[in-house]
């Protein structure tokens, strides 16, 4: 993306929740990231993110990231309240001139860039060809890793579970219509994974415990896990990671080390680290040894800015054509450098 602000002198200006996204072309996402990634060198660790915590429970991540195409730096600031209520907000920059280009809400960003991400990882890591996938959650995580992955893959049915019997059915009819599938609720996790290959796990359970029972894994699958971030988190049980011959992460030092689904497996002895490496070296088909799929094989993330900002640049880019952006009365001033 070019710094289209600063060069027609428009200024710097702010994209509201949905208008970033409402006119993506969801391959153009997958592919922005696929380039993002084969750019970026692949042994170079992730800046991790700043958590500060209040006495109330508040609590502020901030993570930061500079695209390797040179182009754009930004930063992304995630507030949540005691309450659950989430805050999230990206800051664009222009890596030549330091000119602040975008303000954008993040939520929808945040979404988008999951799903686009695990898509580009299991276009990788699964077998060719269409998929029988079952995905666990209903929420706007789960709609949005089904619209991308739809985007790359043919789905030929599509097993969905989640706790709350109406929520699940109400999605698959939705999915249903909406991706012209076939969509079957599911009354347990196990049942949905039990005849699939690809599993997308896109939902916590209550309670913070492990969501579904690595005994109904079949010999061989492509496991997909995005809910377990933090270290208070869980979603996959640890004998699933400790089944995955390979472990693919957005950032292996974060997952291995604040991910709680990764903690649980280290107190269990378990040792994932020679296992686990980055989605650029995957990108860049640079692993150790190719991806088998005689194996269970696991794509877990916990998020990267590297990720939210080239999606924040591309939803700028789209924003600002769409002419729904709206103009910041504001000019950072640049402190120079002196001696």
């Amino acid at each position: 993306m070019r710094d289209e602000g600063a060069e027609v002198g428009t200024g710097p200006v702010f994209v509201p929740a949905e208008a970033g996204t409402r006119s993506l072309v969801m391959a153009e996402v997958i592919g922005a990231l696929r380039r993002t990634y084969e750019a970026q060198p692949a042994d170079i660790p992730g800046a991790g993110r700043v958590v500060v915590r209040g006495a109330t429970g508040a609590r502020v991540r901030a993570l930061a990231a500079v695209l390797p195409d040179g182009e754009l730096l930004g930063t992304k600031i995630h507030v949540q309240l005691t309450s659950g209520d989430s805050r999230f907000l990206i800051a664009v920059f222009s890596q030549a001139s330091g000119d602040l280009l975008g303000v954008l809400d993040g939520r929808a960003i945040t979404e988008l860039r999951t799903g686009a991400t695990s898509a580009l990882a299991l276009d990788l890591m699964a077998p060719d060809g269409p998929l029988d996938l079952a995905i666990l959650g209903s929420g706007r995580e789960a709609r949005s890793h089904l619209r991308a992955i739809a985007t790359i893959r043919r789905l030929r049915r599509v097993y969905v579970f989640s706790p709350t019997v109406a929520r699940r059915e109400r999605f698959a009819q939705e999915i249903s219509d909406q991706l012209g599938v076939e969509v079957v609720a599911c009354n347990t996790a196990e049942q949905a994974v039990a005849d699939v290959a690809t599993i997308v796990a896109a939902a916590r359970s209550h309670g913070e415990v492990p969501i579904f029972d690595p005994a109904a894994l079949q010999e061989a699958a492509t496991v997909v896990s995005v809910g377990s971030t933090v270290p208070s988190q869980r979603e996959l049980d640890e004998r699933a990671l400790e089944r995955a011959a390979v472990i693919v992460a957005d950032d292996p030092d974060e997952l291995l080390d604040q991910s709680g689904d990764c903690i649980a497996a280290a107190r269990a002895g378990i040792e994932l680290r020679h296992k686990t490496h980055s989605l650029a070296h995957l990108v860049q088909q640079t692993l150790p040894a190719p991806i088998s799929h005689r194996d269970v094989n696991v794509f877990k993330s916990v998020g990267s800015a590297l990720q939210d900002v080239t999606v924040a640049g591309v939803a700028l880019k789209t924003a600002i054509a769409a002419g729904s952006t709206v103009p910041l009365p504001i000019e950072l001033s640049p402190k120079e450098q002196h001696g």
